[in-house]
């Protein structure tokens, strides 16, 4: 009677074991008191309902910035903030939303693949064998590398990714299969809950490639191949209709905007590094063990310090055993490749196929996928989607990794047939069972999900996102301080990333996080700063009208990371120009958060102004040019440094400077060989142009870093053209402070990994500016003045205007 019940526990036993090595490095990982936050984080969580709304605009996205087309796909996130909305009605914290998201994911990737290696790869053996080799492919799953790397700092699209790419290819393997109406609900079911993971595009893109090889193997196997095309096409329905209510939007925003992306300032910079960080990490023993660019990160440690961000698990690797045991596991997937095609598997070519495939990205610019990936790279728009192939990649090849260690756990067993088949199982799970926990030990330890990440968030934020849900719902806030470009900001409580402020608040933020998706936002922050950093008050009076600012959120808990001078966040400066403008009154401090009003001359109403406006004809081109004032006096420079010098404080390969009678030549190879020049007493109160006789050589160009002696900023902050000829930049520097001067000009030849990096220049001249004749504009249709606005939704507006015949609609 008691063998009954335990007969029909077997079904669940490994799928129970799993669940509970997943249920212990949670608890192992998890910190009460905190918030899993930082890096790139969703946190709806903050305003559940409001952010549901926003999500339902589908694609304008009016709270970010000056609002604007959203390039994310912000809808394909709707069923996990439903489901946020359930937790928090039925009493789960909302500090504990994202830690429970996480391990979900984290317990849901391995099921998954232990299903999927059943039904698929596995199918042609016993049962009990199968159960035994589909537990070693989640296991693998669970336990390698790219898992550690998606987990270590969370983003929810990349952990759903994770979490359900393989309930995906299940789902679709099971409908092909047997295309009846409950399988056709499952498809469609895990394609709701797998969306968020398609808040990143190219994700969906990802999966659509993997799944390509499903379809084509289908087609390919049936005997039926009218019924099975017809299988197949209404499977690729299915998952256009499941995903159709954020995938057209996502679509129109490609079509329409990819170029604001891809011209953003933030990736003009990000991109040629991720590029190469990606390519370094394509070597043959990193692909083989799974490892990514992420080893190579740094990030703020203690002491106010930039340290390696995975520095708990280079240590870990840098043990020969550990690696060992990694190339270990490698041979058993090599042995259960060769198997599979010895024994003609199931669904071999699928696996081959995701496996190559995978490959092909993750080693992309390093022999011998070289010379393809780069002509890939060559379309700017391929190049913007693939950048970081690492991020986009890992899954699909962890996935055929362990797909393909189940067929070589089943290979070992067979190698051993000769024994006894309960010693020879019993002998390889405990081998490999310790041979996972050597090789993934720092996850038990705590290192699972990066430390920082897990921190509190002060409640002084709370305070003001319930402040302001009395304040006007229109009122745009422009954050402070505003010193550096990047949409990624670190805090004195622990905080590090792209933001969370506007997850609780319903006003639109003008931050740096919604630059790459709006050139209007970063038009914005040019002036704000330009503002800021001359200390011109009449000037930051103009801006914050101009942009119809209703608040000033100024931040004291900002910090510059990794230096004891904190100047260039101009506080102190900023708190001048408001105390000296009638026009800005403060409203309430919360903590480190002080909250100002500033009074408009016309009160805007919901996001459009009702003062007099003007109307210009369709066919004008708004000018973006600078006019400067006439001088001719140029200035000289001179190079500080004999010898070569390393700005890289973790890399140093080879960095050299060589200086000849026509040029100076820089070299670098994993290190930035690096030079600057001092103009001491050049004054801040006219305009300049920076102009620099170059050529670039291999590797990247120049990386230009021009700072201000008394702001501590990169004025200027940019690569120089890509040129193997000589050629002439030039760069243009606004009028600054009139009572501050000098600057000093960083030249950075920056190499990472085994990239030879060349770069020469021969003159450099920083030469007051000559005036340029300002063009003549027609503005066309005139004034007229706004009577009434009708905006019943975040996406339609209504704008009547006088006279009544040239209402328009937007």
């Amino acid at each position: 009677m008691l063998m009954r019940p335990l007969h029909k526990f077997k079904p669940i036993f490994f799928p129970l074991i799993l669940g509970l090595i997943t249920l212990v490095l949670s608890y192992l990982n998890f910190q009460p008191g905190t918030w899993l936050s930082g890096w790139d984080n969703l946190m709806p969580e903050l305003n559940s309902s409001l952010n549901i709304q926003r999500t339902l605009s589908v694609a304008w996205q009016q709270y970010q910035g000056l609002g604007l087309l959203g390039g994310m796909a912000h809808a394909a996130d709707l069923p996990r903030q439903l489901l946020i909305f359930c937790l928090l009605r039925v009493g789960v914290t909302a500090s504990f939303i994202r830690y429970l998201g996480t391990f979900v994911m984290l317990a849901l990737g391995p099921m998954g693949i232990y299903f999927l290696s059943q039904v698929t790869i596995l199918r042609k053996f016993d049962l009990q064998t199968r159960r035994l080799a589909a537990f070693f492919t989640g296991l693998f799953y669970l336990f390698n590398l790219a898992a550690i790397q998606n987990f270590y700092t969370p983003f929810e699209a990349f952990t759903s990714f994770y979490g359900l790419f393989p309930w995906l290819l299940l789902a679709n393997i099971t409908y092909l299969r047997s295309p009846r109406r409950r399988h056709a609900l499952f498809l469609v079911l895990v394609h709701l809950l797998a969306a968020p993971a398609f808040y990143v595009q190219t994700l969906f893109v990802v999966y659509f490639l993997c799944l390509a090889f499903v379809w084509l193997n289908h087609l390919l196997g049936s005997r039926q191949h009218r019924q099975a095309l017809i299988t197949v096409t209404f499977s690729l329905l299915i998952i256009l209709f499941s995903n159709a209510y954020w995938l057209f939007p996502a679509g129109y925003y490609t079509l329409t905007s990819a170029r604001t992306t891809t011209e953003a300032t933030q990736n003009q910079v990000a991109t040629r590094e991720v590029i190469e960080r990606n390519a370094e990490y394509g070597t043959l023993d990193n692909v083989i063990l799974l490892k990514g660019f992420w080893f190579d990160y740094v990030d703020l440690g203690k002491n106010n310090q930039f340290v390696l961000m995975l520095d708990p698990w280079l240590k870990h690797l840098a043990n020969p055993a550990v690696n060992l045991v990694g190339y270990g596991f490698f041979a058993v997937i090599l042995g259960g490749l060769f198997f599979a095609f010895k024994r003609k598997l199931h669904d071999r070519l699928v696996v081959l196929g995701i496996f190559l495939l995978s490959l092909f990205f993750l080693i992309n610019l390093n022999p011998p996928t070289e010379r393809l990936f780069r002509s890939l790279q060559d379309i700017p728009l391929l190049r913007e989607i693939f950048r970081s192939v690492y991020t986009k990649w890992s899954v699909p090849a962890a996935a055929s990794f362990a797909l393909f260690f189940g067929v070589g756990v089943i290979f070992l067993l067979d190698l051993f047939s000769s024994l006894s088949y309960r010693l020879t199982s019993t002998l390889t799970t405990f081998t490999l069972s310790l041979a996972f926990l050597i090789f993934i030990a720092p996850a038990f330890a705590g290192q699972l999900i990066y430390e920082p990440l897990r921190t509190p968030i002060p409640p002084n934020y709370f305070e003001l996102f319930n402040f302001m849900k009395t304040a006007d719902p229109s009122g745009r806030i422009a954050n402070f301080p505003q010193n550096t470009f990047w949409g990624w900001q670190f805090y004195d409580w622990g905080y590090r990333g792209s933001g969370f402020l506007w997850y609780g608040i319903k006003q639109p933020i003008l931050d740096r996080a919604f630059d790459v998706w709006s050139p209007y936002s970063q038009q914005y922050f040019r002036e704000v700063r330009l503002a800021l950093y001359s200390q011109s008050q009449e000037m930051l009076e103009r801006v914050l009208e101009k942009y119809s600012i209703r608040y000033l959120l100024v931040d004291n808990s900002i910090i510059i990371p990794g230096s004891n001078d904190q100047t260039s966040l101009y506080l102190p400066q900023l708190k001048k120009l408001i105390a000296a403008d009638p026009n800005i009154k403060l409203v309430k401090t919360f903590g480190t958060l002080e909250l100002y009003e500033h009074q408009l001359q016309g009160q805007p109403n919901t996001f459009i102004d009702t003062k007099t406006v003007d109307i210009p004809p369709p066919s004008i081109v708004n000018p973006s040019r600078t006019f400067y004032p006439t001088f001719d006096q140029p200035l000289q420079n001179h190079s500080q440094l004999t010898q070569a010098s390393n700005c890289d404080n973790f890399n140093g390969d080879l960095y050299t400077r060589q200086v000849s009678a026509d040029q100076i030549l820089y070299q670098a190879v994993n290190a930035s060989s690096c030079d600057h020049f001092v103009y001491k007493n050049v004054p801040h109160d006219r305009t300049y142009q920076l102009k620099i006789r170059h050529r670039n050589i291999s590797g990247e160009p120049f990386f230009v870093c021009l700072e201000d002696h008394v702001t501590k900023q990169c004025e200027l902050f940019t690569y120089l053209p890509q040129s193997s000829d000589w050629s002439t930049a030039t760069l243009d520097i606004p009028r600054l402070n009139p009572v501050d001067s000098g600057f000093t000009l960083h030249l950075y030849t920056y190499s990472i990994g085994r990239v030879l990096t060349q770069n020469a220049w021969s003159d450099i001249s920083l030469t007051e500016a000559k005036a340029v004749p300002e063009p003549q504009i027609n503005t066309g249709a005139g004034l007229a003045l706004v009577k009434r606005v009708d905006h019943p939704n975040t996406t339609y507006y209504q704008i009547t205007v006088e006279p009544e015949e040239e209402n328009t609609r937007l």
